[in-house]
């Protein structure tokens, strides 16, 4: 009797807790492809200047080198965010408990 209690008590958490990891599966994957797509658009459009002589080299591995710092600045951010709001409804989820 205690077990099916339990049992039935984790399937609502856990319904809870896989339609939360899609949420961030799904936020994750699209922070990577933008962020891909922002690397591989900077190094294209770098490479295509450099071949018409409108920037030197350097200027390629600086603005290579920002993009690949924001790709990893956004990664920490989103998973600060998503810590945040986590946070944010542990405590909604304790006020109503309490309530």
């Amino acid at each position: 009797r205690e077990t099916q209690y339990a049992e039935q008590g984790m399937k609502g958490f856990l319904n809870t807790v896989y339609r939360q990891m899609r949420l961030v599966t799904g936020f994750d994957v699209a922070v990577e492809i933008s962020n891909y797509i922002l690397v591989f658009s900077v190094a294209a459009l770098s490479i295509y200047l450099w071949l018409d002589s409108a920037i030197s080299v350097g200027a390629i591995a600086i603005a290579v080198s920002l993009a690949l710092r924001v790709n990893g600045m956004s990664m920490w951010i989103m998973w600060e965010v998503g810590a945040l709001f986590e946070n944010m409804g542990t405590v909604v989820d304790g006020m109503k408990t309490l309530s």
